[in-house]
């Protein structure tokens, strides 16, 4: 089964997905090591450490594909991908599709706001009309093919209100969407309206776990209760990484060793096994050089 065909097999199976963030190749092989089922690339961890900026809009869509290709290049799980706003019209939206599929990812969410875009639980978003959404799905959905796993996002919660983000979704659902992803839901009673009113469409339910943003922190099982059952965690990797490496710095500059904090450190035998140095050694003595 191809990795398209995976994913797609994820969505239908009923059964919780969680989807892990990576920011770069290495995290990512952490996630496939760790047992995930899939990689999540989301745009605020890809801008973060491929650009050190804002998820603002700024990453085009071909320095998306370069790094979903790095990526691709160490993994084997399926590449679930931010794919933002489509990154333009219809039109542009099927070429970023095709980018996307070519460098390696199995499945998409896109967004309905309009450019520049923001991260979702930031202030200030713009909404496109429903019906340009629509061409949207429908020219991703032709880029894709019918194993492209393709999650439509909405941001209306934060603009329109719950009620107006419901409506949006289930044309998406009628459009062709495989999922469901209704972003920055600011309460218990939201989240429980979603799945409520979503679930009788039998469309898989998206859950942004982000531990940063609007949404109620909730565990797996709870998020499950609700309806949903793909649950993304974008940038809880990256935090930790970010934290780790202060410790390390501040440790340093202050107390002039690391002694003190290296068993909170990886080892260096661990990192070359994430990395598969024994394999490539193995490799190079196969095909030796002068």
């Amino acid at each position: 089964m191809s990795n398209n065909a995976k994913l797609k097999s994820l969505f239908r199976s009923g059964r919780t997905t969680i989807a892990m963030g990576a920011y770069d190749p290495l995290s990512a092989r952490l996630v496939e090591r760790a047992g995930y089922d899939l990689v999540y690339l989301g745009g605020y961890a890809a801008a973060a450490a491929m650009l050190g900026l804002p998820d603002l809009g700024m990453m085009t869509a071909t320095e998306v594909a370069d790094h979903i290709r790095r990526v691709r290049a160490v993994t084997t799980v399926p590449i679930l991908v931010d794919a933002d706003n489509g990154h333009g019209s219809a039109l542009n939206t099927a070429r970023t599709i095709a980018e996307f599929l070519a460098a390696g990812a199995s499945g998409v969410h896109m967004e309905d706001q309009v450019l520049p875009k923001k991260c979702g639980h930031m202030g200030g978003k713009r909404l496109v009309p429903v019906r340009d959404m629509i061409s949207k799905i429908r020219a991703a959905r032709e880029a894709g093919g019918e194993e492209f796993a393709l999650i439509a996002r909405t941001d209306a919660i934060a603009i329109d209100g719950t009620d107006a983000a419901i409506e949006r979704a289930a044309r998406y659902a009628e459009a062709g969407a495989d999922a469901l992803f209704l972003d920055a839901p600011e309460s218990m009673a939201h989240v429980e309206q979603i799945g409520r009113d979503l679930g009788p469409l039998g469309v898989p339910l998206v859950f942004n776990a982000a531990s940063t943003g609007k949404t109620p922190t909730l565990a797996v099982k709870e998020i499950e209760a609700l309806g949903f059952n793909v649950i993304l965690y974008p940038i809880e990797a990256m935090l930790a990484a970010l934290a780790g490496a202060r410790l390390v710095m501040d440790t340093l500059k202050v107390e002039g060793s690391l002694e003190g904090i290296r068993d909170r450190m990886a080892s260096f035998a661990d990192m070359q096994d994430l990395l598969g140095v024994a394999k490539m050694e193995a490799l190079d003595e196969r095909f030796p050089t002068s």
